[in-house]
């Protein structure tokens, strides 16, 4: 009777053992999921873009006709200098100009400063979808051109949320102990 209520804890044991990993591996839920970053990411040849997006309007949308600002970052992965040539999107007419040159092995951030290079895609147009306005959580897609890396398009979304640029500056009571 002994034996069989020991046996009997043991293939329990085992089996919850068993079944708590059925979740674990290459192929679980968690080893799909990606950081929560505002903005999207497209790889072009040696270039890596990530955290495109355009900020969130003052108001409540970008107006038609509007000028609209765009942020991100460009990393080259590659061993050799790349430039961004130009950019377009079928809901703008124009654009600033670009000529960002990223150097090997660095990245280059565009619009998440006063201090980065600035660009803006110009004369929002009327969409099919939207006639009049171009509103947060709504995306429209973008294409970057690279002189050696290529054109690479990404849906490129209006951030939520309007947060405007603070410089922080530690104070002396958030310096390292030494």
């Amino acid at each position: 009777m002994v034996r069989a209520r020991l046996g009997f804890g043991i293939a329990a044991v085992g089996a919850s053992l068993l079944l708590s990993g059925c979740a674990a591996g290459q192929h679980a839920a968690t080893a799909e999921k990606t950081p929560a970053i505002d903005g999207t990411q497209v790889q072009a040849g040696q270039i890596d873009l990530r955290a495109i997006a355009f900020p969130a309007p003052v108001s409540n949308s970008y107006d038609v006709g509007s000028d609209v600002p765009l942020e991100f970052v460009l990393v080259n992965t590659g061993s050799a200098a790349d430039q961004l040539v130009s950019l377009s999107s079928p809901n703008f007419s124009g654009t600033t100009a670009t000529n960002l040159t990223v150097e090997p092995g660095t990245a280059v951030q565009v619009g998440l400063t006063p201090d980065d290079p600035q660009v803006k895609l110009t004369k929002l147009a009327t969409s099919p979808g939207d006639a009049t306005a171009l509103f947060p959580g709504q995306a429209v897609p973008v294409t970057f051109t690279f002189k050696t890396a290529g054109a690479v398009t990404a849906t490129v979304p209006v951030k939520l949320t309007h947060v405007p640029y603070t410089a922080v500056v530690p104070t002396p009571s958030d310096a390292p102990a030494e």
